[in-house]
């Protein structure tokens, strides 16, 4: 209740005391304590600065004092001596003081900042030299220098990473070994991953890179007692990439060869793509084709998931005849034609039609059981011709997607 008095007189006191709100202007207060002994049991009051970018200004403001004593204020100088420093007449029970530089006044001292004032003690004393009330000059509260905006830096991308499983030969034996392959792109380095399963166990391997007719070897390693194995070249911890690559980027389509101590190919496959953002993106590819002459129709769906090493190519037919070879008895089967490298035709998968003249092929990458025509990524596949023949009848034909 108190506080609240003082705030209300020091406003119609003095009309500058809430001009806080204007840009450039400080402003600070601090309540007076009454003594142990008060001879004026209920005087309360406060000390209020204020710093403008036109005046400064202090004030003193008392309540609830004996109206017929006048008042002395005292504040201590430089040297910590207590000096007075202005007087409030009697008359009121309610009084103020104010020292202002508006229109040539001075502040306590001849400071030229009321800021100069901070921390000095005041007392307040009646004219019988008895303290009435005391505290000090409060002081503005310290503002931190507004902090520099952040140095913006530029986004770090996330690594561009792809895989790519291993395909196994007819020479990988029962144990069905199995290995995938793992290009990193960062920003300012590369690393090239494979990692193997279910090789023979404690044995040797060589690791050759490069085309199907210039294959080079890169590296070897030799499997744990459970068959698993591990390469790895990662420019960030100053290794080099296969075949003197700057990057993973100068590595894809290569083609990866594991073998064994007998120069058999165990496993094979491809690096993949991993040099934009845009490589491993999933990449999903429909197209359709009907044969005029037979009625015939098939569609081809062509799956890329780069990101997992997920392959899949599935041709659905339809509206099949009956007839040709047979891989039961009465039941006709479809035989499916890939270009190979040279354009020519060359069978890759046989699958039985239906009583209804329906049949569907599909290769994969995920088992690992080997892709047609020695493919080790169905990416070759793009854009060849394909054919459907029963027996010795082509029943549908076109052109795989381009991907």
């Amino acid at each position: 209740m108190q506080r609240t008095l003082l705030l209300a007189m020091l406003t119609a006191a003095a009309p500058w005391a809430l001009a806080g709100e204007v840009t450039g202007v400080c402003e600070a207060g601090a309540e007076l304590s009454r003594p142990d002994s008060p001879p004026m049991a209920e005087a309360h009051g406060a000390v209020w600065l204020r710093d403008a970018t036109d005046s400064q200004k202090i004030a003193v403001v008392v309540e609830g004092v004996d109206a017929s004593r006048s008042l002395i204020i005292c504040m201590t100088n430089a040297e910590g001596q207590y000096k007075v420093v202005g007087e409030m007449p009697a008359g009121s029970a309610n009084r103020k003081w104010v020292r202002t530089t508006l229109q040539g006044g001075e502040l306590p001292f001849g400071v030229e900042k009321v800021a100069l004032l901070s921390g000095r003690g005041v007392k307040i004393f009646d004219d019988d030299e008895r303290l009435v009330l005391r505290g000090e000059v409060p002081a503005f509260k310290e503002t931190e220098p507004p902090s520099p905006p952040p140095e913006e830096k530029p986004p770090v991308s996330e690594p561009i990473t792809a895989r790519a499983w291993f395909q196994r030969t007819d020479y990988a034996g029962e144990r069905e070994p199995r290995g995938v392959i793992v290009a990193i792109r960062r920003e300012e380095s590369s690393a090239l991953k494979m990692e193997f399963d279910r090789l023979e166990a404690s044995s040797e391997y060589v690791l050759l890179m490069g085309t199907a007719d210039d294959m080079e070897v890169v590296g070897d390693f030799r499997t744990t007692e459970t068959g698993g194995a591990y390469f790895v070249r990662d420019t960030a911890k100053g290794q080099d990439l296969p075949l003197g690559a700057k990057n993973v980027g100068d590595l894809a389509e290569k083609r990866v060869e594991v073998r064994d101590g007998d120069d058999r190919t165990i496993l094979y496959g491809s690096v993949p793509y991993a040099d934009k953002p845009q490589d491993v993106e999933s990449v999903k590819e429909r197209a359709e084709y009907r044969d005029t002459e037979t009625g015939a129709e098939v569609t081809v769906e062509v799956h890329l998931d780069p990101t997992r090493g997920h392959e899949r190519l599935r041709m659905d037919m339809r509206g099949l005849p009956a007839g040709g070879a047979a891989a039961k008895p009465g039941r006709p089967t479809a035989e499916v034609f890939i270009e190979n490298d040279g354009g020519v035709l060359t069978p890759v998968g046989t699958v039985p039609v239906s009583g209804a003249g329906r049949a569907r092929w599909r290769c994969a990458t995920r088992a690992g059981d080997g892709l047609p025509l020695g493919a080790a990524s169905l990416r070759e596949f793009s854009g060849r011709g394909f054919e459907v023949r029963i027996g010795a009848t082509v029943v549908a034909s076109g052109t795989l997607p381009n991907f």
